[in-house]
């Protein structure tokens, strides 16, 4: 835009020029011998000499805005005097100056002849990118974040872009409300400073590598022709001691169960449906600064549907974990009992150190169900290499119960009383824990007997039923003690919520029948206060 305005007003001065008359075209006179023509080369701001001898009375013009003759009436575009030696003093401006060399013809008339007394050479403009980090000091170097965007601000001179952006650099910039969007280019206009935002692609490997200046990184902004460039070095800090990413057996660390003697590893994804099975261990690749983590395990207990954590670090953990940190493969322990539950995680040195074996910090309390709960705190979550339960993986679940706000598993465990066996006729019997009372709230315990036609339709056709007796007392729907509805799964359960006169230390007894035949048993044990 710059050149084309240039251009136009030349155009206009030389239209001009010509309709003074002081147009040379098409005029020869050999009686008077011209000055030899000159050139000049020049800077914005000089005062350049330009002397001749004239054998008459002349007349002098420039066609360039630029290039004025500096008289006593001012700057002027033409100046005219008497025969002799002469000197005039040109006034060079910086008046459309691009980064591309100006030229400007100074013309010569003495009598009728006309011609070229001069060519002016005015050099481009003295081009320069300008940076600037994030506090707006400046900087000769482009520093690439790691999970962030590092902000450099940019300012040049002339219309520039970058040229050869490394495809390991993400660029983006912010949009008139904020939002970050990626852009993967940098260009600018004379004269405005722009907002660059610059972090690194992770491909497992290259994110764990620092860059210096002495690496030789660099980005260029050249030019439209690229004449010019201006090279800046690339520097990149590494991941910190905060930070670390690994890639798993699948992309999903949650919903993992493994069998008892360790040997069977299985996850299942909600997001596709699918089920993948490992054997005897899980392979990772973990990138970290100075490849420096802490395997840390987290055991939960889930006692009466309310779950708490103990914390193991790396030497404690191999009681239920081993973890291979050269060939990076975690195998889990073979376990007998009731499931158990784990999550293992991987924390960058930085974290660890700041936990300074304070793991409880991990932790902080969620109340949506109503009443807290211990859970991972969101910051650490992306750290969890598998969370997972431990249990007969292959076995057919024969009775399920949990905490009516928790949500969490109750476990029912096969139970042996020949007395229920003789009463009822079944030696399908369980037993699990009742929940402890809550200050507030009503909790209970809420029961699928996994019984084939122990449903809703079986229900309303009269066919399952369940009777549910405390000491030699039945308890009663009437009473809110309990009642027969859907669970979270819309499966027909028992909810339980007590004998309304206090359990005195006995049990709850609940049998579950169709057409009227007992099928299973569950004996539900006190509050432990």
């Amino acid at each position: 835009m710059i050149r084309e305005s240039l251009k136009m007003v030349c155009s206009v001065a030389v239209v001009l020029l010509s309709t003074l008359g002081i147009s040379c075209q098409g005029e020869v006179n050999n009686e008077v011998t011209l000055p030899h023509e000159q050139t000049i080369f020049c800077d914005a701001g000089d005062k350049p000499q330009l002397s001749f001898s004239a054998e008459g009375a002349w007349h002098l013009s420039s066609n360039a805005l630029w290039c004025k003759f500096i008289t006593p009436n001012g700057e002027m575009q033409e100046m005219a005097g008497k025969a002799g030696n002469v000197s005039v003093m040109l006034k060079i401006s910086d008046l459309n100056q691009t980064e591309e060399s100006s030229v400007a013809t100074i013309t010569i008339r003495i009598g009728e002849e006309c011609g070229t007394l001069a060519t002016v050479e005015r050099s481009s403009k003295d081009l320069y990118v300008k940076l600037y980090d994030a506090e707006g000091n400046a900087t000769n170097t482009l520093e690439i974040g790691y999970d962030t965007y590092i902000e450099t601000s940019l300012e040049a001179n002339f219309m520039f872009a970058a040229t050869n952006l490394p495809e390991w650099v993400e660029v983006a910039e912010r949009d008139a409300s904020g939002r970050i969007i990626v852009t993967n280019a940098i260009s600018g206009r004379a004269g405005e400073r722009i907002t660059a935002l610059l972090r690194i692609v992770r491909d497992g490997e290259r994110e764990n590598i620092k860059i210096g200046t002495q690496d030789n990184k660099y980005l260029t902004f050249a030019n439209r022709d690229n004449s010019v460039s201006f090279r800046y070095a690339l520097i990149y800090d590494g991941m910190g001691k905060n930070h670390l990413t690994f890639t798993g057996p699948t992309t999903n660390s949650y919903g993992w169960e493994v069998s008892l003697d360790g040997k069977t590893l299985r996850n299942y994804d909600e997001a596709t449906d699918l089920t993948t099975t490992f054997s005897d261990e899980l392979q990772y690749k973990i990138v970290s600064e100075d490849n420096n983590y802490h395997i840390l395990l987290l055991e939960e207990h889930i006692e009466r549907g309310i779950p708490s954590f103990e914390c193991f670090d790396e030497g404690d953990a191999e009681r239920w974990i081993e973890f291979d940190k050269e060939r990076m493969t975690l195998r889990i322990n073979a376990h007998t009992g009731k499931p158990r539950y784990g999550v293992v995680m991987a924390l960058p040195s930085g974290i660890y150190e700041s936990l300074a074996g304070n793991f409880s910090s991990i932790f902080e309390e969620d109340t949506s169900a109503g009443i807290p709960l211990p859970t991972i705190i969101s910051d650490y979550t992306k750290f969890v290499l598998i969370d997972f339960v431990q249990h007969d993986i292959d076995g057919t679940k024969t009775m399920y119960a949990y905490h009516s706000l928790s949500s969490l598993e109750i476990y029912c465990e096969p139970y042996a009383d020949e007395s229920l066996t003789a009463k009822y006729g079944t030696e399908a019997i369980f037993k699990c824990d009742f929940v402890n009372p809550i200050a507030g709230k009503t909790p209970g315990v809420i029961v699928n007997p996994l019984i084939e036609g122990w449903n809703n339709s079986g229900h309303d056709n009269g066919i399952a039923g369940v009777e549910v007796v405390h000491g030699e007392r039945a308890l009663k729907v009437s009473e809110g003690e309990y009642y027969i509805g859907d669970n979270t799964d819309e499966e027909l359960s028992v909810h339980l919520w007590g004998p309304k006169g206090g359990w005195n230390g006995e049990n709850v007894i609940i049998v579950f029948k169709l057409n009227n035949i007992a099928q299973k048993i569950l004996v539900v044990t006190p509050p432990a206060f």
